[in-house]
Formats: structure tokens, sequence, C-alpha cells
């Protein structure tokens, strides 16, 4: 049931690109209150620079890109993708050290 859900919000997604999508508007601001709210979390966590030097403003998006990949790939191929593992390695990136 869950991969079903999660197929029909890529499904949505990616017809909402083109210009007159009736979801077109909803997903434009559903990524902007993401972004928003990622960097925020961000911020409570790091303050106004994470231990890489980004900021949370220049973080939230790449982090919701990372969540949003993994995601695609798990769909694609769930026993090879082990989402939690890759972006844990992705933390590691920015200068996090995931337990």
């Amino acid at each position: 049931m869950r991969s079903a859900i999660i197929q029909t919000f890529w499904a949505l997604l990616g017809e909402s690109v083109t210009e007159g999508h009736p979801a077109r508007e909803y997903f434009t601001e559903r990524y902007t209150r993401v972004r928003a709210g990622m960097a925020e979390v961000l911020r409570a966590e790091y303050g106004d620079r994470l231990p890489n030097g980004l900021t949370p403003e220049r973080t939230a998006p790449l982090l919701v890109a990372v969540m949003d990949g993994l995601q695609y790939q798990w769909l694609l191929d769930p026993e090879s993708v082990d989402m939690p593992g890759a972006f844990r390695d992705f933390l590691s990136l920015l200068g996090e050290n995931p337990a």
C-alpha cells in the first residue's frame, strides 16, 4: 500500500511540471514549504552554518533532492536501495557524523 501512495505522488509530481497542470501550484507550494521547514530544522540543530560551512537555506534543497532521488530509486528496485543507509552516507558528506 505504501509504495502505491508513493507511486501516485511521483506520477502526479511528474505530470505537474507541465504548464497549466492542475497540480502544479500545489507541488510548487509544497516544495517551498518543505525547503523552508528543512532549513528551520537545520538552523535549530546547527545555527547559521552546518559543519561543512553551508547555510541551512543552501543545504535544504540538497537534502530534499537526495530524499526524492532515493525514493525514486527505491520504487524502481526496493531490494537494492537502502534509503536510510544512503541518506546517512549523504549526511556524512555534509559534515554530519551519523550514528
